[in-house]
């Protein structure tokens, strides 16, 4: 686009500019035309032939222009907002490209800067644009500015709704990274092109007659091919030869005025032509993370395709969203602020930057927690009144608690999934409808950072523990003082016994935690010491039979679940007192794996005895902490006593 042809343009996308900005425009042009040399007007040309098309806002071509300025030729009355925007946007022209997986500084400076506002992304992404365009492959450069399109910018682009972006960055990304192959499936594609046309113009030909038949209100139908990467990446997926395997390399979308219009031109296309079940995705009802909305499905025998042929069904926002992404609500909704751009963030669920400024994250978390925000390995799950909760993919019952509400988070003891008592660590499957039982008093388990996804749920998980450990710190009492209020020693039990066929010696774990209903078995009485597993019954409660019991083999292999016996016992400790001691023996116990549910204190003149219950699953766990705590200074002997 011709500088000098910016300003008409502008006025033709928004007819109402106030003559404020639309002066502060033209000398932004101006300065341009008089102060750049040729080279850099051309460049700049090029930039806006790609940002215009996005219909942005009057904020964006300023942030464009004057950028390209020398800080001193910047005019003087530019608004401190452009200017910090022109600032963001610098600070990302000074990525220096690595190795991505190496260059975890530069992805925090991308993913902080473009949180902030989505302005700077747009600019910057066609600045990306024109440099991959420039780049010849089969040069260093060339593969890791390759490498950093398809790793960062792809992705960044695709979490936006930037579509018409993701597609040429992938493109002209894999053309540096792999130029031969890209040339030999580019040449394939076009060859298929030139005889797929036919069959799809024949296929939209009898679309229109059938919806002129049925009167069926629509705006248009217009044929859609994959771009080159996508057929490549769906090649090596399903480990294709040729592209003419992928089926869906050419589809048919056809546009419509509302959502309602959408459903029924689904009905009229199944009622006429046989879908593939398990192709239709509804994709209005449950948008993709990223927002983008539409129907999907297959037909077979439509028209003189011999191949199934893949359909999309889109209201005119949902396709102007998905191929414009942020930028349409600056054409639609005639906003030139940048008010709708945090709400746009926040419902895409982009990253608050003030999540990634912990010091003490290594640079691997900051790359793995980015990368995963802004690629699209997200999932829908549902509560059970059919909230819709966003999640990382391999998410846990845990993190869908804590997305809801952080005091839910800490007080989850189980969860249902589908109607099914699962584990805490249960790994959650797009669709699944979860409920979570909380139980008052729970804290949070330092063994859930072991499998918790979601930087939210980990970060709350590590603040709790940090604070315990900061409360515990402060027992260095005498042991014959008066405990602190709040002190290390966890509150006794609650997990008694449920049924008449075990002792107080035990109780169950299953899948990893306690407080999950049960029952033992009839058919088989297992023991405390037996080797157990657990049933779910239906998701009312769960069966425990012994391992090797004979009825199980008739059961439900997946509702099976890990379970093992919890016993208990008495640690007695006789000692002489000092500072420091009963936090040395709670450590001491805690790091043998043993729960702490119960301390009693007895003194005498000299000594004190200390006698601390403990749960704990395997014996062995017990006779190391009674080795390591007569290693403790002033310990005069440390014996267990079972309860009977």
């Amino acid at each position: 686009m011709k500088l000098q042809n910016l300003l008409p343009s502008l006025q033709e996308l928004y007819l109402d500019i106030p003559s404020k900005d639309l002066l502060e425009t033209k000398t932004a042009v101006d300065l341009c035309l008089q102060v750049l040399p040729e080279n850099k007007i051309l460049a700049l040309e090029d930039q806006l032939s790609i940002l215009m098309p996005f219909k942005p806002s009057l904020s964006c071509v300023l942030i464009a222009l004057l950028k390209k300025l020398p800080s001193d030729q910047i005019p003087s009355k530019t608004s401190p907002e452009i200017l910090s925007l022109i600032n963001n946007a610098n600070q990302l022209n000074s990525i220096k490209f690595k190795n991505s997986k190496n260059n975890n500084e530069e992805v925090k400076k991308i993913l902080v800067t473009i949180s902030k506002d989505i302005r700077v992304l747009l600019v910057h992404l066609t600045e990306i644009i024109l440099q991959l365009r420039a780049t010849e492959p089969n040069t260093e450069s060339a593969e890791k500015l390759a490498q950093f399109g398809l790793d960062i910018y792809s992705p960044i682009a695709e979490k936006l709704d930037l579509y018409v972006c993701k597609a040429e960055i992938e493109d002209l990304s894999f053309r540096l990274k792999s130029p031969e192959t890209y040339k030999t499936l580019t040449k394939e594609i076009e060859t298929l092109s030139a005889e797929q046309d036919k069959i799809i113009l024949d296929g939209i030909s009898l679309i229109e007659n059938l919806f002129l038949e049925k009167k069926t209100p629509y705006i248009r139908t217009e044929g859609r091919k994959k771009n080159v990467y996508s057929v490549y990446q769906k090649m090596k997926r399903k480990n294709f030869s040729t592209a003419k395997e992928v089926f869906d390399l050419f589809a048919i979308r056809i546009i419509t005025n509302t959502p309602e219009e959408c459903y029924q031109i689904l009905g009229i296309l199944h009622a006429s032509f046989r879908p593939i079940s398990n192709r239709f995705k509804d994709y209005i009802a449950v948008p993709k993370p990223n927002g983008y909305q539409s129907l999907h499905t297959t037909l077979f025998g439509l028209g003189t395709n011999p191949n199934p042929t893949e359909i999309q069904i889109q209201t005119k926002t949902m396709y102007q969203q998905a191929k414009y992404g942020a930028s349409a609500h600056w054409a639609y909704k005639k906003n030139r602020s940048s008010n709708f751009s945090k709400d746009f963030l926040k419902k895409n669920l982009w990253t608050d930057p003030t999540n990634f400024e912990d010091e003490n994250q290594s640079k691997e978390s900051i790359f793995d927690e980015l990368t995963s925000k802004v690629k699209n390995e997200r999932i829908h799950v549902f509560t059970p009144k059919g909230d819709i909760i966003n999640l990382p993919q391999k998410s846990t019952p845990i993190d869908f608690a804590f997305a809801i509400h952080s005091d839910i988070g800490c007080s989850v003891t189980n969860a249902k999934v589908n109607g099914v008592i699962r584990p805490l660590h249960y790994e959650l499957q797009a669709g699944d409808i979860v409920e979570v039982i909380t139980k008052k008093g729970r804290t949070p388990n330092p063994l859930w950072l072991n499998f918790v996804k979601s930087h939210s749920a980990r970060s709350k998980i590590r603040n709790f523990i940090n604070a315990e450990r900061k409360e515990d710190s402060i027992v260095d009492e005498p042991i014959n003082s008066p405990l602190p209020q709040k002190n290390p020693i966890r509150p006794k039990s609650k997990y008694i016994d449920q049924t008449q066929n075990t002792s107080r010696l035990a109780s169950v774990m299953i899948g990893g935690e306690r407080d999950s209903p049960y029952k033992i078995a009839q058919c088989c009485t297992p023991k405390n010491g037996q080797k157990i597993i657990a049933y779910n019954s239906r998701g009312l409660e769960f069966m425990i039979h012994k391992q090797d019991c004979k009825t199980i083999a008739n059961l439900e292999p997946e509702r099976f679940m890990d379970a093992t016996f919890i016993n208990v016992t008495t640690i007695h400790i006789t000692s002489q007192d000092r500072i420091g001691l009963l936090k040395e023996i709670i450590e001491t116990i805690s790091n043998s794996n043993l729960n702490i549910t119960q301390t009693k204190l007895a003194y005498n003149d000299n000594t004190t005895t200390t006698s601390i219950e403990v749960e704990y699953i395997d014996k062995k766990l017990v006779m190391t902490a009674l080795a390591e705590l007569i290693k403790i200074p002033n310990i005069l002997s440390a014996q267990e006593t079972t309860w009977s």
